[in-house]
């Protein structure tokens, strides 16, 4: 069987990619600029190219986000800005060699999964297979594998909790939590309390920038925006004005875990407090989330070294073992 070169983790604000033998070569906004005049191959930038022409795209011109809570959301876009994305890390821009691992919440649904081997097909693919990214990321540690963990995986608009035991899943959800909440409410703030409207950039600066839960970690940024009458301005934000919003975030997702947690027997949750809690993606930045999760669950936290990319490197280590790789995919 011929090994898989491509492992892709797109989410609705980024896209990674992992190459065979080569590690991490890609990890960019999964953003597209298209041409809207246009029916097909409509996609002209995408990643940081794309979002470098925020605020100063022509007529009939427009940004697409085109993955959404871990779905796809408009597939012949995907389809275009993943070709591109794809044409980056390829050496033979003309014979094009490829076998496509997508990275997937657990809870995708058969409709989904459909759109998501389809997008494979579409590009060419000979082999596409999806795997759970909290799966991808137990691979990382297997010395407790044949204890009951919990992979908690933290986007920014959904969250996956699964328990795992020898890499499968025994119990897994995938939580909507909205379209980008948290820069849906720093949106909202801004414009609520200081009478401004800010770029979708700016919004992700301040979210990574504030990122805190922690009263004495206080930070003081500048940032811009225009006003009522479109003019810039120059505006400061202190990051404990934005603890509300952080904590209403943690704390949700500290009730879904403990929801689910409460459904499971005893000796899932006796093995669950010997290992603990494994946190990855792109949203555990935020300061001394581990920290509260630990007080508010009674069950130890551990954040994954380099989370964002944790489900890859995962996959890096099994990228040579395809009968491992088919027994972990989603069918």
């Amino acid at each position: 069987m011929e090994s898989y070169n491509f492992v892709v983790n797109m989410d609705s604000d980024n896209i990674s990619i992992l190459k065979k033998d080569d590690g991490i070569v890609l990890s960019e906004p999964m953003v597209a600029v298209i041409n809207s005049r246009l029916k097909k191959d409509n996609v002209v930038y995408v990643g940081d190219e794309a979002i470098s022409y925020l605020g100063k795209l022509p007529k009939g011109y427009e940004l697409v986000y085109p993955i959404k809570n871990g779905k796809i959301a408009n597939f012949d876009i995907c389809v275009g800005a993943l070709e591109k994305f794809l044409s980056k890390v390829e050496e033979n821009k003309f014979f094009k060699k490829r076998s496509i691992v997508f990275l997937v919440p657990c809870g995708i649904d058969e409709k989904n999964l459909k759109s998501f081997k389809n997008l494979g097909y579409a590009l060419s693919c000979k082999s596409v297979k999806l795997v759970p990214r909290v799966v991808a990321a137990s691979l990382i540690d297997q010395t407790k594998k044949d204890l009951a963990s919990m992979q908690v995986y933290l986007a920014e608009d959904y969250v996956d909790v699964a328990v795992l035991y020898n890499n499968k899943i025994i119990n897994g959800h995938s939580i909507d939590l909205g379209e980008s909440i948290i820069k849906n409410k720093l949106k909202a703030y801004i414009d609520n309390y200081m009478g401004l409207s800010v770029e979708a950039a700016i919004l992700d600066k301040i979210q990574h920038e504030m990122a805190t839960i922690l009263p004495n970690d206080i930070i003081v940024s500048n940032y811009r925006g225009f006003d009522e009458d479109n003019e810039l301005k120059i505006f400061s934000l202190n990051s404990l004005d934005l603890n509300g919003i952080y904590l209403n975030y943690v704390g949700e997702i500290a009730d879904i875990i403990d929801t689910l947690i409460k459904t499971y027997s005893s000796q899932v949750i006796a093995e669950l407090k010997a290992v603990g809690i494994n946190l990855s993606g792109k949203m555990v930045d935020i300061t001394g989330l581990d920290k509260f999760l630990s007080n508010r669950l009674d069950i130890d936290i551990k954040i994954l070294d380099k989370p964002e990319y944790i489900s890859l490197l995962g996959m890096a280590n099994i990228l040579h073992d395809c009968n491992l790789i088919d027994s972990l995919a989603i069918e």
